[in-house]
């Protein structure tokens, strides 16, 4: 920061003011945005062009993606349990319920709000999901599919 604009901001805190920026100049947060975007960029074009890899690594990138290009036969690809699925809904309805009982605790203090009921409206619909995915994954149990 120059001596003239310290000088202007004691002058302003004195006063009890806050300190006033000009317009034009940049302040210490955008100038320091402002570099550290340009130095990323650079360090991303120039990336590119140094330490280029070898013919081998190359080679091995493009077997790499011949081989994610070819079609896997039907016999070669996996099939997904039944139990595996039920495990999943589990999870995901506990996540949910976590999530949702997370809302409802975090919207208590702004409750008299608009955002406070609607953190309460996200959490009941959080905990409805959780409850739905139990129910997806307990009606799969009963259906025989999958041993409980």
């Amino acid at each position: 920061m120059s001596l003239e604009r310290l000088r202007r901001r004691r002058r302003f805190e004195a006063r009890g003011a806050s300190v006033a920026l000009e317009r034009d100049a940049l302040n210490d947060d955008e100038a320091a945005t402002l570099i550290e975007i340009v130095v990323c960029l650079a360090t991303l074009l120039l990336s590119g062009l140094v330490g280029r890899a070898s013919d081998e690594y190359r080679g091995r990138v493009a077997a790499f993606f011949t081989r994610l290009a070819t079609p896997v036969p039907e016999e070669d690809k996996p099939v997904e349990s039944p139990g595996f699925r039920r495990s999943l809904a589990n999870l995901f309805a506990i996540v949910f319920a976590g999530v949702g009982v997370l809302y409802l605790v975090m919207s208590l203090p702004s409750i008299a709000q608009l955002s406070g009921r609607l953190a309460v409206v996200v959490g009941l619909l959080c905990l409805a999901t959780a409850a739905l995915l139990a129910l997806y994954a307990r009606k799969q149990a009963t259906a025989g599919l999958v041993p409980g």
